[in-house]
């Protein structure tokens, strides 16, 4: 006589809280064994646990990259932007428009951390150890970086220009060339909005193979958002199932019209009603992390929205 046998079909292993590793949690993940999200390409750190560059304060807290709030309190003026005061203060031109600055800076630090031999392009009493400290740089180390760094290679003058539009383009391709032609880098050139003479299309995809080929190459990807409309916002969402989600509860992102950032990685996932994958890019900012969907910020792409391609 036959055994009756009784079996189930697991949704997901009951041992794992992300059964397919992508990083979408099971209670959240429409198909939990399937690698709906997946990288497309990341930075390969060469420290291990270290997403992208490390930075300690004095309270021993650890942020992604630096933040130009750091040099609050430095600046003379309390008030909102002003063009009185940014002519005037160095400080307060680096808190308000500094992030361009912040993010070049970023990615010397990094390039320099992950390169053996690799240092700033400064005299060497002037340089400082990267790689002392297990891939973290002290907050004291890392403001000696920028400060000299701002005082003469991504200068923000005080004149209507830079009022407006913060660190130049051609200011950062001229600074990260010498960068690397100081390091005898295996890149040698950077390039500000290398596609946006192309068509829209072809430029969507161009920027989005670009971003997957320079982080395949080690290396970060110095980007801006930038409009002229208010209303148009680009969202940085607070994690990738936020992003993923297009959540709209304003908790889960912040907002900008203006701002240099870097991208660290790309993932893509597949769509389930369209069944085409989609794209979202992982960046830094603000001492922190955070997710961009690529197709909001295609939607945008112009001269000053745009990437800084090193090649």
């Amino acid at each position: 006589m036959p055994l009756d046998t009784k079996y189930f079909v697991l949704r997901s292993d009951p041992t794992r809280a992300d059964t397919d590793g992508d990083g979408i949690p099971d209670n959240k993940d429409e198909h939990p064994w399937s690698k709906d999200t997946a990288w497309v390409a990341q930075l390969d750190n060469r420290y291990p646990g270290m997403e992208y560059l490390k930075v300690k304060d004095s309270d021993d807290a650890l942020y992604h990259g630096g933040k130009q709030g750091w040099w609050a309190g430095k600046d003379t003026s309390t008030a909102p932007m002003n063009y009185a005061d940014f002519a005037a203060d160095s400080n307060y031109r680096l808190v308000e428009k500094g992030c361009g600055v912040i993010a070049m800076c970023d990615a010397e630090l990094y390039l320099t951390q992950q390169n053996t031999g690799y240092h700033s392009a400064y005299p060497e009493q002037d340089r400082i150890d990267c790689n002392s400290y297990n891939g973290i740089i002290i907050f004291e180390d890392y403001k000696k970086y920028v400060d000299r760094n701002y005082s003469n290679v991504y200068t923000i003058s005080g004149n209507h220009l830079h009022y407006n539009t913060g660190l130049m383009p051609s200011q950062m391709e001229s600074g990260i060339k010498n960068f690397l032609k100081s390091n005898d880098s295996t890149f040698q050139s950077a390039q500000w909005a290398p596609y946006s003479g192309q068509q829209t299309r072809k430029q969507r995809q161009s920027v989005l193979k670009e971003i997957e080929t320079m982080l395949n190459n080690n290396l970060p990807v110095v980007f801006s958002y930038h409009s002229f409309d208010e209303n148009n916002s680009i969202r940085m969402y607070k994690s990738l199932t936020f992003a993923k989600e297009k959540s709209d509860d304003t908790n889960t992102y912040a907002p900008t019209t203006g701002h240099y950032m870097t991208v660290v990685g790309l993932y893509k996932y597949l769509n389930s009603s369209t069944l085409r994958y989609e794209y979202i890019l992982k960046v830094v900012s603000w001492g922190d992390i955070y997710y961009i969907r690529y197709d909001q910020y295609a939607d945008n792409l112009n001269y000053l929205s745009n990437i800084l391609r090193i090649y």
